[in-house]
C-alpha cells in the first residue's frame, strides 16, 4: 500500500511536470490500484476472503477501471474516472469504518488510543484536502489572483490538496496495517511524530 502511494506520487510529479496524457494515466491509474489493494486487505482480514475468485474479481475491477480511465478523453475522462474512483472510495470507507469499529471494540486491548482515532483523523484531513481540490477545480478563476479573482494572491490550493491528501492517506493506510497486525495476534502501539502524523512505535506478538 505504501509503495502504491509512492508510485502515485511519482506519476503525479510527472503529470504536473509535463501535462501529458500518458503521465496523467501514470497518476490516476495507480490510485485505482491502491484502492483495490486496500479493499483486498480489508476483505481478507475481516471476512477471510483470501480466495481466487475475490482476487480475480478485484483484478477485473482494476483492469476495467484502468481501461475506462485510459481510453476516454477530455471532460468525459474526467467524470468517468471520478465516478469510478468515488465508487471504490465508498466501498473502501465502509470497510475502514468496520475495521475501525473492530479496533475500538474487539481489539481495544491490543492497541493504544491513537490507533482508535486513525479513521476520524484521516477523514478530517481528507475533508480539508477535498475542499481545497473542489475550490481550486471549480472556482480557480475567482481565487487565483488574476483579473477575475476576488483575492490578490494565488493560494496554491492544488498544491495544498496534495499535501493534505497525503496526510489523510497516511492515517488510512496505517489503519489498515494496524487492523491487519492486531487481527494476527500482535499488540500494536502508535506514537505521534512530525505534524502529528502517526507511526508504529511497537508491534509484538502477545504471549
Amino acid at each position: 500500500m505504501y509503495r502504491s502511494i509512492s508510485v502515485i506520487g511519482l506519476g503525479s510529479a510527472l503529470f504536473h511536470g509535463t501535462l501529458k496524457q500518458p503521465m496523467q494515466m501514470f497518476d490516476e491509474i495507480p490510485m485505482i490500484w491502491l484502492a483495490i489493494i486496500v479493499l483486498y486487505v480489508l476483505l481478507n482480514v475481516r471476512y477471510g476472503l483470501d480466495k481466487l475468485w475475490i482476487k480475480l474479481g478485484l483484478a477485473s475491477v482494476g483492469i476495467f477501471g484502468s481501461y475506462v480511465t485510459a481510453s476516454s478523453q477530455g471532460i468525459v475522462q474526467f467524470y468517468l474516472f471520478q465516478l469510478f474512483f468515488i465508487c471504490l472510495q465508498i466501498c473502501m470507507f465502509a470497510l475502514m469504518y468496520l475495521a475501525n469499529r473492530d479496533i475500538c471494540l474487539t481489539y481495544h486491548s491490543k492497541t493504544n488510543e491513537l490507533a482508535k482515532h486513525l479513521l476520524s483523523n484521516g477523514i478530517k484531513w481528507y475533508g480539508v484536502a477535498v475542499s481545497c481540490w473542489l475550490a481550486d477545480t471549480f472556482f480557480c478563476k475567482y481565487i487565483n489572483g488574476g483579473p477575475a479573482s476576488y483575492l490578490p494572491i494565488y493560494l496554491q490550493l492544488h498544491a495544498l490538496w496534495h499535501i493534505f491528501i497525503s496526510f489523510s492517506l497516511t492515517h488510512f493506510v496505517l489503519l489498515v496495517v494496524v487492523y491487519y497486525r492486531i487481527s494476527k495476534g500482535q499488540t500494536v502501539y502508535l506514537k505521534s511524530k512530525f505534524l502529528g502524523l502517526p507511526e508504529i512505535s511497537m508491534a509484538k506478538y502477545s504471549h
